[in-house]
Formats: C-alpha cells, sequence, structure tokens
C-alpha cells in the first residue's frame, strides 16, 4: 500500500473512535441553574408622621434632644415656626416650677427649632430676645434664645439684603444694652456673643458700651455668677483703644477661684505692661496649668519691654 493509503486508514480509525465515544460516552448531568430570587416582598417605606402625630407625641418625650429629634420631622414653614412659637409662649407664660427637665426641655427644643428655621425679620425673634432677657426663665432657655438670636443673625448676614445697616444696630444694641443680669451665665454668654458678632461682621459694637459694660461686671467680681466673670476677662482683651487692665489686675489679686486667676492673667498678657511682667515674675503658681498661663503671658508681654 502507498503511503496515501495509510493516512486515509488513519483518519478513518480516529473518526470511528471519535463516533463510538460520542454514541456510549455517559449521559451529561442536566445543569439546574436556581434562579435569581427575586424579593418579592417589597419594602415599605413608612411615610412619615403627621404634624398631628408628632404634637401628639411630643408632649410625652422627656429630654430636650428626643424633643428637637422629633421636631425635626416637622415641616417648615411659617405655620409651623408659628405653631412652635405659640408653644413657647403658651408654656412659658405661666413660668417654670423647679426643675420640670420635660417640660424646660420640650421648650428649649422648640427655641432650637425657632433659631434653626425661623428668619431675623420675623416676629420669633422677638420672642427669643424677650426669653434670653428673661430673668424668670432657665437658664438652658435663656442660652438657647440668645443663641438662636445669633443664628438669625448669621443667616441675615448670608442674604442679598444683609446690605441694609438697620439690622446690625438691632443686633448690636440688643448684645450690649440688654439687662441679661450678672446672677447667670447668660451675661456672660452675650459678652462672647458681641465679640463674636464683632468679629464676624455682623453688627459694629461700640467699644465704649462694651467697655462699661466689662467694667461694672470686674467692679462686681466677687458677686456675680463665675462664668459671667471669666467671659468679662476675656472679653476683656478684645475691646480696642480702651484701657481695662486697672480693673483686671484687681480681680487678679483677689481671685475667687483659680480657674478666675488663669482667666485674669491670660488676659494680662493681652492688655498688661511691664509692672504686670515683673508681677508674673513673682507669682507662686500652685497648679501646672497656671504655671503654663502665666509663662505665656509673661512671654507675651516681652515685646512691650
Amino acid at each position: 500500500m502507498g503511503k496515501t493509503t495509510y493516512i486515509i486508514c488513519a483518519l478513518n480509525m480516529v473518526a470511528s473512535a471519535v463516533a463510538l465515544f460520542l454514541i456510549f460516552r455517559s449521559p451529561s448531568k442536566p445543569k439546574f441553574e436556581l434562579p435569581l430570587q427575586q424579593n418579592t416582598l417589597a419594602k415599605t417605606v413608612e411615610p412619615p408622621p403627621s404634624p398631628a402625630e408628632i404634637w401628639a407625641q411630643f408632649d410625652q418625650v422627656s429630654t430636650l434632644d428626643a424633643a428637637a429629634n422629633l421636631l425635626a420631622k416637622l415641616p417648615v414653614n411659617d405655620a409651623m415656626l408659628g405653631q412652635v412659637a405659640a408653644y413657647v409662649v403658651d408654656h412659658t407664660a405661666t413660668g417654670i416650677g423647679g426643675l420640670d427637665f420635660p417640660r424646660i426641655g420640650r421648650i428649649g427644643a422648640c427655641v432650637h427649632f425657632l433659631g434653626s428655621h425661623s428668619r431675623w425679620d420675623a416676629s420669633h425673634r422677638s420672642l427669643l430676645q424677650s426669653l434670653a432677657k428673661d430673668r424668670h426663665a432657665a437658664v438652658i432657655v435663656r442660652d438657647l434664645a440668645l443663641r438662636a438670636v445669633i443664628e438669625l443673625a448669621l443667616r441675615k448676614h448670608s442674604t442679598k439684603d444683609a446690605a441694609d445697616a438697620t439690622w446690625r444696630s438691632e443686633l448690636a444694641t440688643f448684645l450690649t444694652e440688654s439687662d441679661f443680669g450678672t446672677d447667670t451665665s447668660i451675661e456672660g454668654l452675650s459678652l462672647q456673643a458681641a465679640v463674636f458678632a464683632q468679629k464676624q461682621g455682623l453688627g459694629t459694637i461700640d467699644p465704649l458700651a462694651l467697655t462699661n459694660r466689662l467694667r461694672t461686671i470686674l467692679e462686681r467680681h466677687a458677686s456675680v455668677q463665675e462664668t459671667t466673670l471669666i467671659a468679662a476677662l476675656e472679653a476683656c482683651a478684645t475691646v480696642p483703644e480702651t484701657n481695662l487692665a486697672d480693673a483686671v489686675r484687681t480681680v487678679a489679686a483677689s481671685p475667687r477661684s483659680e480657674a478666675v486667676l488663669q482667666a485674669a492673667v491670660a488676659t494680662l498678657g493681652k492688655i498688661g505692661n511691664a509692672e504686670d511682667r515683673a508681677w508674673l515674675a513673682r507669682m507662686q503658681p500652685v497648679s501646672a496649668a497656671l504655671y503654663r498661663t502665666a509663662e505665656v503671658a509673661w512671654t507675651g508681654l516681652t515685646p512691650r519691654m
């Protein structure tokens, strides 16, 4: 046989082997692919509670945070702001007896809501200012009300009609001429707010009015609330072209606490003179914190030598 014959026979043998394999092979196992399971249970999106439901729950909460979280679910519009303001008026008209934490918390949450969503030109600002000055209201409510007024001013400052100087004058007058009383921390907070307003360009604070207010507090340093006294000491360093160093020295000479002394020393480091530097060098600090404060103050007075 020729070479061609051998090739043909070999191909036939291979073809026969393949045919036999295909005929007698084991049937392939069926493949069962599990279909992707469809989530037939559609996620149920609960509708937000209605304002009526929120108010019904509101009187049941017992903390300021819980009350604020609940009010956050309310729609923000003029009508709702009016309801929140009415709640404040209705529940503070008779005063707050004792530490009724749930009641105070709910009022505070309403005040916070007004500060977060109201406008400077709305009537709610007058309510917030009155609360901040109310010597009979709980201090936390007064604190939140004062902070809310500043929030309104910040939002007003960012609007297109912020160039109107009237509202800036109103803010400055409120912060520097209101009688907040020195028996709580609110007077100190108002001083801090005035300094903040000046730095942020919210209003022009009259240096003389602020100086007179600070001097009055420092002269009564033995009786005013300590937080207010410390805030006044810190604010003394921010009043331009005035001399309050003498009043600060009086406080430093007979401090009622180490915290007061630290504040006085820190302020003298900014507005003092060479004599204050010499006095600092003679101090006998009773704590590491006071030592560090005195050291920074002493160093800060070096350029004046």
